[in-house]
C-alpha cells in the first residue's frame, strides 16, 4: 500500500522528467510561466523561488489531466465551476455573471448616460448618411434574457430597469435604423426545431448565428442600392447530440474531465448565394465576441473581408498577423468612410459600454470640429518641417527609402510628432 501510494505521488515528477503521455491541453486564457533566471539579486531577495515555484506548478507533469480531475469532482460534488464569472444554473444550463446582472438590471447605467449616448449617436448617424454611410444597430440576444428559468434560486432577484428596455425605447423613437434580435429570439423559443442557446455555451448557437446572419445580410442589402452583400442559402441542418464550434465555449473553459450533456443541437449546411450588383458591400463590424462566429464563416464569402473592430479596440484582419488598435487610428472618420455601411452589434450584457468611445469620437469628429482642429495642427506641424532644413532633408530621404511622395513622408511625419505630443 505504501508502495502503491509512493507511486501515485510520483507519477507527476516522473511525467515531467519523461513526458511520454501526451495530454490535451487546458481551455482558457493563461499567463505561460517562463522558468526564472537565476541570479544573486533575485534568490536574496526571494523572487526567484516564488518565480520557480509558479514555473514548476505549471509545468509539472500531466497537470492538464489533474486540473481536470479536480474540477470534475468540484462540478459534482458542489456544483462549482473553476472558472471566471461562470455560473452553473438548473439542469446544468451555464451562464456568466454578466448575462444574469444584465436581465435583473443590477448594471443600469442611468436614463440620463443613455439619452446623452442616443443624441450623439443621433447626430453622428446623420453625418455619416450625408457622406453616403449607412449606420445599422443590432441587439444581440442575451443567454440570461432568453432562459432565466434555469438560474439558480439564490441568484434570483427582483428585476429592474434594464440597459435592454432603455435602448430600446430610445431606438424606437430615433431614426437610427436597429434590429433586435434579442425580441426576435425569444418569440421564436417556442417553436424553434433547434435550440438558440446551448446549454454549454454563452453565445447563440451555430443554428440560431446563421439565422441572425441571414437577417442581418437582408436588412443590409435593404439598406443599399449600389452594392450588396452575398445572401445565404441554406441547404440542410444536420442534428447532434455533441455540441462543436462555440456551442460549448463556457463548458471548455471549465475543463472538466467529462462532457456535458449538451441536448440536441442544429448544425445548418449553408452556401453563399452571389448578389447581382456592381460591387460588394463593404461594412465596419464594431460588436462583442457575439460577431466572432459570422465573422469566422462569413468574412470572405458574405463581407468581403470587410474591418472587424473588436469591442473598438483590436483591428481585424489585421491583428491576425500583427496587434493592431483602433486607439491608434489618427483620422478615425476617414476610415469609417471607407465603408458603405456601419454595423453596431452587442449583447444586453455589454449594453452598459455600448460602442464604447465610437460614438463620442465621431461626434468629436464630426460636431466638435475635431478634424478640423486636427488638420491644422498637421499642417503647422508640415510647416515647422519645411523650416528647418536639417529636419526637411531626413524626411525626404525617407520618403526615397520607403518608396512614397514627399507629401505622404511629410504627413506621416507630422501625425507622429502630434500623437506624440497628445500622449505626453
Amino acid at each position: 500500500m505504501f508502495a502503491g501510494i509512493l507511486f501515485a505521488i510520483s507519477v507527476p515528477m516522473l511525467l515531467t522528467f519523461f513526458p511520454i503521455v501526451e495530454f490535451e491541453p487546458l481551455d482558457g486564457s493563461f499567463e505561460e510561466k517562463k522558468q526564472p533566471e537565476l541570479n544573486f539579486d533575485s534568490l536574496y531577495y526571494c523572487k526567484y523561488q516564488k518565480s520557480m515555484e509558479e514555473y514548476l506548478n505549471d509545468n509539472t507533469g500531466g497537470r492538464p489531466y489533474l486540473v481536470r480531475i479536480n474540477n470534475q469532482l468540484d462540478f459534482w460534488m458542489f456544483e462549482k465551476a473553476n472558472a471566471n464569472s461562470v455560473v452553473i444554473g438548473k439542469d446544468n444550463y451555464l451562464y456568466e455573471q454578466s448575462y444574469i446582472d444584465a436581465y435583473y438590471g443590477t448594471d443600469f447605467i442611468g436614463e440620463d448616460v443613455i439619452r446623452s449616448k442616443m443624441k450623439k449617436l443621433a447626430q453622428v448617424t446623420d453625418s455619416l448618411n450625408k457622406r453616403g454611410v449607412q449606420l445599422l444597430v443590432a441587439f444581440a440576444p442575451g443567454k440570461g434574457s432568453f432562459y432565466p428559468e434555469f438560474f439558480p434560486d439564490e441568484l434570483k432577484s427582483k428585476k429592474q430597469r434594464t440597459n435592454y428596455a432603455a435602448y430600446k425605447e430610445a431606438f424606437e423613437k430615433s431614426d437610427v435604423p436597429f434590429i433586435d434580435f434579442r425580441a426576435w429570439f425569444a418569440s421564436m423559443k417556442a417553436t424553434s426545431k433547434y435550440p438558440l442557446f446551448p446549454k454549454g455555451g454563452i453565445h447563440w448557437s451555430s443554428y440560431g448565428e446563421v439565422l441572425a446572419g441571414d437577417s442581418l445580410i437582408h436588412f443590409i442589402n435593404g439598406l443599399t442600392t449600389e452594392s450588396q452583400l452575398n445572401s445565404i442559402q441554406i441547404d440542410a441542418v444536420n442534428p447532434s447530440p455533441y455540441a462543436y464550434n462555440r456551442d460549448e465555449d463556457i463548458e471548455e473553459s471549465m475543463n472538466l474531465l467529462f462532457n456535458m450533456d449538451d441536448g440536441t443541437l442544429g448544425y445548418p449546411d449553408f452556401r453563399p448565394v452571389k448578389h447581382s450588383a456592381e460591387r460588394t458591400t463593404q461594412v465596419l463590424t464594431i460588436a462583442d465576441s457575439y460577431f466572432w462566429g459570422m465573422y469566422h464563416w462569413g468574412a470572405e464569402d458574405y463581407f468581403n473581408n470587410s474591418p472587424f473592430w473588436y469591442y473598438n479596440r483590436e483591428i481585424y484582419p489585421e491583428s491576425f498577423t500583427k496587434q493592431t488598435f483602433v486607439s491608434n487610428l489618427v483620422d478615425l472618420a476617414y476610415e469609417v468612410e471607407k465603408n458603405d455601411v456601419v454595423l453596431i452589434m452587442f449583447t444586453d450584457a455589454n449594453l452598459k459600454d455600448f460602442a464604447y468611445d465610437f460614438i463620442e469620437r465621431l461626434y468629436e469628429e464630426y460636431c466638435l470640429n475635431g478634424r478640423e482642429i486636427r488638420e491644422k495642427r498637421i499642417a503647422k506641424i508640415i510647416q515647422d518641417i519645411h523650416n528647418t532644413p536639417g529636419w526637411l532633408a531626413s524626411i525626404k530621404k525617407q520618403a526615397k527609402q520607403e518608396g512614397i511622395s514627399l507629401e505622404e513622408a511629410l504627413r506621416k511625419n507630422a501625425v507622429y510628432m502630434m500623437v506624440k505630443e497628445d500622449r505626453k
